[in-house]
């Protein structure tokens, strides 16, 4: 199903929701480590600017009693929270409240120090910018405590008791006032093109990530995300099929290659969705063969879902015969070979790596569809011994199958009971 990946050019959401819910969980793994860091910053530079305040003024106290008893806590409850799971959801707003508390509090110490210079204008501009470069908030969360602290400022000022002396709001409000408005508005355009390139970086990543689940197995791409590599594995209970088509080789030397490439995509893709349904894995095509086993992830030896799978493909080259042959001129009939043990699985190669299967059970497999007839599932006596007893399965005995360097293997057609 092809996903929708636009975005408003004004809220700089997805169109689609289920991908805006997963950028918004992306997003938030990635500023976690910001947020802890902010937290951190945060504390430091409350300490610092905290060290005129050490004069122990009945004014100042009250200052250190505010930001060591209030603020700092706060910032560190904040700090505390981003491990708990309802973090992912109020986090964003938790993180512009406390911005906004911090912006509120720098300025009641800002007006109180007036007529006097205040370094905590200073703070208060550093404070804009770290909302928007700082924390990693989302536009909405970084615009919303900004935009209301400049609002703040402006009030607070007309508020002041030294409003008598209007030329000092005057100059304040001319240097300050004009220095947080271009703080605020660099603020939310940068932060705006950051979360737009965010987005598309998502978009970006996702696609890259659909391409390797679909060449690699999901578990295998998040091992060698997490490592770098991923290590070979020994899977003792695993179903390997084989199929292939019968005289397969006779029709491609006289067909055209779009003929060929075009049917063999139409019928491999349809065994894809069956081998998906079935939460089976795919493992290679090798021309007309089309590869794929059971048992090598799920915990089970997926015996049954693999000959589901199997009896589902007989079935669509069944029922599709007719309109294959009238679209090639050639009968599309298949042999399967199927056989359970265990296997060496990881992956192979630097450049366009492949994950594969080794050991005698893919041998043994291989062998078994070669041996098999058209249209028929052939399998090997441990199939049989693990389902002769349910009720689903016919098994036919065929005799036993000589393999070099092995002993003969024993085989059955198998067949669903009607």
């Amino acid at each position: 199903m092809e996903i929708n990946d636009k975005i408003s050019k004004f809220s700089l959401k997805f169109q689609d929701k289920e991908l805006e819910k997963e950028y918004l969980k992306w997003h938030f793994t990635g500023s976690l480590k910001a947020m802890r860091n902010g937290c951190f910053y945060a504390v430091f530079l409350l300490t610092f600017f905290s060290i005129p305040d050490f004069s122990l003024t009945e004014h100042n106290k009250l200052f250190l009693i505010l930001r060591f008893g209030i603020l700092i806590p706060l910032v560190i409850a904040g700090a505390i929270s981003t491990y708990f799971r309802l973090f992912e959801k109020y986090g964003q707003f938790i993180f512009s409240s406390l911005s906004y508390l911090a912006g509120v509090f720098l300025l009641y110490e800002a007006y109180s120090e007036l007529p006097k210079y205040s370094i905590h204008f200073l703070g208060f501009g550093i404070l804009i910018l770290a909302i928007y470069y700082l924390l990693e908030l989302r536009l909405v969360y970084a615009a919303v405590p900004t935009i209301s602290l400049f609002i703040t400022f402006l009030l607070a000022g007309f508020w002041q008791p030294h409003f008598i002396n209007s030329q000092i709001i005057y100059e304040l409000f001319k240097s300050y006032g004009f220095f947080y408005f271009t703080l605020i508005l660099v603020g939310f355009f940068g932060s705006y093109s950051q979360e737009k390139l965010k987005r598309q970086s998502f978009i970006q990543q996702n696609k890259i990530a659909e391409l390797l689940h679909n060449v690699l197995p999901i578990q295998i791409v998040k091992e060698y995300n997490e490592h770098g590599f991923s290590k070979p594995v020994l899977k003792n209970n695993a179903t390997i099929i084989f199929t292939d088509f019968v005289s397969f080789s006779k029709f491609a030397e006289g067909a055209s290659p779009q003929i060929v490439v075009d049917n063999l995509d139409r019928i491999f893709s349809k065994f894809d969705d069956i081998v998906k349904s079935k939460n089976l894995e795919k493992l290679k095509t090798i021309g007309d063969s089309y590869v794929f086993a059971g048992g090598l992830f799920s915990g089970s030896n997926q015996l049954e879902e693999s000959l589901e799978a199997c009896f589902e493909m007989v079935d669509y080259i069944r029922k599709g015969k007719n309109e294959f042959i009238e679209a090639t001129g050639y009968d599309w009939t298949m042999r399967i070979g199927i056989h359970i043990g265990s296997v060496v699985t990881g992956l192979i190669g630097k450049w366009r790596f492949l994950y594969d299967t080794w050991g005698n059970t893919v041998n043994i497999a291989s062998r078994l569809e070669g041996a098999s007839e058209t249209n028929r599932i052939n399998t090997s006596k441990e199939v049989f011994e693990l389902l002769n007893k349910s009720n689903k399965y016919n098994f036919e005995y065929r005799g036993s199958l000589p393999i070099k360097n092995m002993n003969p293997i024993e085989m059955y057609f198998v067949e669903l009971k009607k």
